[in-house]
């Protein structure tokens, strides 16, 4: 039921808002229903549970864990180009069907990103089988709701298809804009008002009218565009099963560290997945000013000056002729099906490789390392490592030399490319990295397990630093 003292003040509130976002969320729960009822995920837990029996059951399965996150101030950028895309929409310089296929490819890297901060963070050995979506939206009416609803539809199918994961929208929210917001506009109305009754009075110079009337007519367009943005919101819950049998080995020294890398989409850019993007939009504003995601790479350079001088030429290789979006978000791998279905080998068998830590390295390495390591052990360990052989998402590259950030500063807030790490005993590295490769996955040893805890970076970044933490 609407409370008609919280409803904004649109007198087709109820049509408008609260009609489109049940069809928006109706959509987005037939899109998951039908793709989930195709997963091969779904055919292993059938058969899992059709040979237990009651008494055989707790034998397997012991718990199911869930993981709660969100993709925090990375839907900005999404949302920033997406409202960018309709506007050039408006004006006849590009298609609708432009306009869709790029808001599907925005909505599937922020679901993989979505996806990856919530299943990535089950490290325990669970397999992830769901994640529930909370999405909260200002309002879909007209154009941009069509093409935002029936993007993110699409996205939905297609990325659960991908990652073999089943997903279900959950609660799609449809919030109206807050009071003060139409407050502010009821102001601004007047204030228009005022000045076109001072615009009728015959001694206001003609030029100074027409100069009134351009102020006007600019205010009138930039309050147009703020009130028919779509903001949105999304986090989500990942649900994880974890069987009852250990299937980890002790920690040891002698063991190695594997990195699984990010993934480079076909223009050989990595993506710096969800976290630290505050520090990124942060620095990417201080750069280039509000609205640099929509700026191509070239006119990024010609904006930030001599600063551009700063950035390798293999950088600029490599990001030649994209947008700065597309170099800023990238589609985030999502590592837990490998580890916990191919490495773990879950329910069914025995694990292929003898793992003692799997690590979400959502940001500094050396210290969600070190952390992921310690665990229960009574013993102390320390990890070298050399990073020599990490290559840094560009995105991040790019603001480390523009905005002079140190490689210490650097790796307190962000992975920096090294997404996912597990600990393995050296007999089984070959092993993990062949299957690796069958599963599409970037892994390489960068580093070894040693006695006392602390940890030894070599070869760390831009500066080549060495670093102890």
């Amino acid at each position: 039921m609407i409370n008609k003292e919280n409803t904004p003040y649109t007198e087709n509130y109820a049509k408008d808002v609260v009609q489109s976002g049940d069809r928006a969320s109706g959509n987005f729960n037939v899109t998951c229903n039908e793709a989930n009822e195709g997963l091969s995920i779904r055919e292993y837990l059938q058969k899992i549970w059709q040979t237990r029996t009651v008494n055989t059951w707790n034998n397997g399965v012991s718990s199911v864990i869930e993981s709660i996150d969100g993709v925090g101030t990375k839907v900005q950028i999404y949302t920033n180009v997406f409202n960018n895309l309709i506007s050039i929409l408006e004006k006849w310089e590009i298609s609708e069907e432009e306009v869709s296929k790029t808001a599907v490819t925005l909505r599937e890297r922020m679901l993989h990103d979505l996806i990856a901060m919530n299943v990535d963070d089950l490290r325990n050995g669970e397999m992830a089988v769901a994640v529930t979506n909370i999405i909260d939206i200002n309002h879909l009416q007209g154009m941009y709701g069509k093409i935002f609803a029936d993007s993110m539809a699409t996205a939905m199918g297609n990325v659960i298809k991908e990652l073999d994961i089943a997903m279900t929208a959950g609660e799609t929210a449809i919030l109206g804009e807050p009071k003060k917001v139409h407050t502010f506009n009821k102001l601004h109305q007047e204030t228009e008002n005022e000045i076109k009754t001072v615009l009728g009075d015959t001694y206001v110079s003609e030029a100074l009218k027409q100069q009134l009337l351009e102020i006007l007519q600019k205010a009138e367009e930039k309050r147009n565009a703020i009130m028919k943005e779509i903001e949105f919101n999304i986090w989500g819950t990942g649900l994880g099963i974890k069987e009852e049998k250990e299937k980890f080995v002790t920690l040891q020294a002698g063991q190695k560290v594997i990195m699984l890398q990010e993934q480079p989409t076909d223009t050989w850019i990595i993506g710096p997945r969800s976290n630290g993007i505050t520090a990124i939009r942060k620095y990417m504003t201080q750069l280039a000013g509000e609205g640099r995601e929509n700026l191509s790479f070239e006119t990024f350079l010609e904006e930030i000056g001599e600063k551009a001088d700063k950035i390798p030429n293999d950088i600029k290789t490599e990001c030649k002729g994209l947008t700065m979006w597309d170099i800023a978000t990238g589609k985030t791998t999502v590592f837990n099906p490998f580890v916990s279905r191919t490495l773990l080998w879950w329910v069914e068998g025995e694990p292929i490789v003898k793992i003692s830590s799997q690590i979400h390295v959502t940001g500094n390495p050396g210290r969600k390392i070190k952390e992921g390591i310690k665990k229960e052990e009574t013993q102390n360990y320390w990890i070298q490592l050399d990073l020599k052989e990490v290559k840094l998402p560009q995105i991040i590259e790019i603001l480390q030399h523009t905005c002079d950030i140190s490689d210490e500063q650097a790796l307190s807030s962000r992975n920096m490319g090294i997404p996912y790490v597990v600990v393995c005993e050296s007999s089984d590295v070959s092993t993990l990295l062949e299957e690796a490769q069958k599963a599409g996955h970037s892994a390489k040893v960068i580093g070894e397990i040693r006695d006392n805890l602390w940890v030894y970076l070599e070869n760390v970044w831009i500066g080549n630093t060495s670093l102890c933490i």
